[in-house]
Parts: structure tokens; sequence; C-alpha cells
């Protein structure tokens, strides 16, 4: 006798059997022997098979007791009923176990965003410099989970990072505050901010600048991405809420060193 049963890993509301448009999935079941034939399929509302790689993105995997299905609900994937389908077909008497678990897509309510901060002055303010002092400032610039419905266990983002007025960057972290934060690196202009925790709503980039203490520095900040990780399952952000955020740092007066008779 066949023995399976099919999981999906999720969370209610926003799970494996509600996943959101674009989010990524995996389904198991235990088969009776993993040397049977075992086949994946997703139907829609009329019972017709979607096509995998075309219509969705599949990737499935077999361990010692267990077939896998990872389905992100992308490409041409609408809001709207389906059906996942498993079979396992008996290599001795060619008879066929068939499975199914009615999955609805539903629309993506996850984004993250930030805004423009109101501008400040260098760090350097009120504190003893030359003329044309170059030095160190630091811009700071929230990121926001935005959702309904449930929380993530953790989410993340990528960004980009632009300044107008001279200066370079020479650190950026995020993180709650700068002392807690953790170091990011652009791979070819793209930063990846570490995973927060889904109970925290906003966290913060902090962006140290190098340049002349008396001259204005703007430093944006644009969204490129959004994750939410629930278990093993992800959803991608969708493309809802402000994107870029701004700060600028007001240079200090362009005062001339002090001079005697």
């Amino acid at each position: 006798m066949l023995a399976l049963m099919l999981v999906s890993v999720g969370v209610r509301a926003q799970d494996g059997s509600s996943p959101y448009l674009g989010s990524t999935h995996t389904y198991t079941v235990t088969m009776e022997d993993v040397a049977n034939t075992d086949a994946w399929v997703l139907l829609d509302a009329t019972a017709t098979p979607l096509t995998a790689g075309v219509d969705y993105t599949i990737s499935t995997a077999k361990d010692a007791t267990n077939a896998t299905a990872t389905i992100t609900f992308d490409k041409n994937i609408v809001v709207a009923n389906y059906t996942l389908q498993f079979s396992e077909t008996s290599g001795t008497s060619g008879c066929i176990a068939l499975r199914a678990k009615a999955i609805s897509v539903i629309a993506n309510t996850f984004y993250v965003s930030t805004a423009d901060q109101a501008a400040t002055c260098n760090d350097s303010t009120g504190v003893v410099t030359t003329f044309g002092e170059t030095g160190n400032t630091m811009a700071v610039i929230p990121a926001n989970l935005n959702t309904t419905a449930w929380t993530p266990d953790d989410w993340n983002f990528t960004f980009t990072l632009g300044v107008v007025g001279g200066a370079t960057i020479t650190e950026v972290k995020v993180g709650q505050t700068y002392a807690t934060s953790a170091a990011v690196t652009p791979v070819t202009g793209t930063y990846t901010a570490p995973n927060t925790i889904g109970t925290t709503a906003t966290t913060y980039v902090y962006i140290t600048l190098n340049g002349a203490l008396d001259a204005d520095q703007t430093v944006t900040l644009t969204l490129t991405g959004g994750t939410a990780i629930k278990g093993t399952a992800t959803t991608p952000d969708n493309g809802a809420g402000t994107k870029t955020g701004a700060i600028t740092i007001n240079g200090l007066p362009n005062t001339s060193d002090i001079t005697t008779d």
C-alpha cells in the first residue's frame, strides 16, 4: 500500500495553501518507494495542466523517503484557484497513487518602503575645525516593512546609494542602532541588508560620508527589492510604496581661519 502525505510549509493567511502571488513554497509527500516514478503538476480551475518553466517555476527533489516540490507562483500565474497534483507510479504493478491539494493564489500585500528625512547639520557642527577641512559625517535613512494579515519571521531588502556634493561613502551599516548594526558592502553597486526580525517594522541604513565639512551632501537611498521569509517560504516585494528616500547633510559655514595683524 502506498503511504502518501502532502504537506506544505508556511503559515495561515499566507502559506502553501494560500500563497501570495510571486511567493515560493515547498510541498512534500512521503512516498511508498522513492524508486517509483513520481510527477508533480499544477492545474488551473479548468483542470488544464500548466507548463512548468513557462507558467510557473518549480524545482523537485527526492531523499530516502520524501519527494518535494518547491514552487514559485510567478510568470503567468494570476490570482486564482489552482490544484497541485502528485502521482506515484509503482514500478512493479504500474498502479498510480494520485494526491491533490487545493491552492488559492492571493494578492501579495508585502512591500518595503522608505521616505525622505529632514535635513541635518554635518556632524562637525559646533566643533573646532579649520578652513577647508574634510572629515566624516553620517546620514541615516529608514527602511520599513509593510504587510497585512501576517507577520514574517524575517525580512530583508536590497538598495543602492547615490551622493551629490562630492563626498565619498566610506561605510554602510544596517540595523536598529549604529553600534549593533551590521556592515554591508555593495556587489556591482547593490547592497543587501541582513535579515531583520519580522516583529520589527523599521530598520535603519547608516551611511558614513567623507568630504568637505563646508559642502552640502545629499544622499539618496533607492530600494530595489525586498523579501519576506516565513519558514522556508519567501515572498517578494510587490512594488508598492515609496522606494526612494533622501537626506541632506548641510555643510558648515565657509568661515576662514582666524588671522591677526
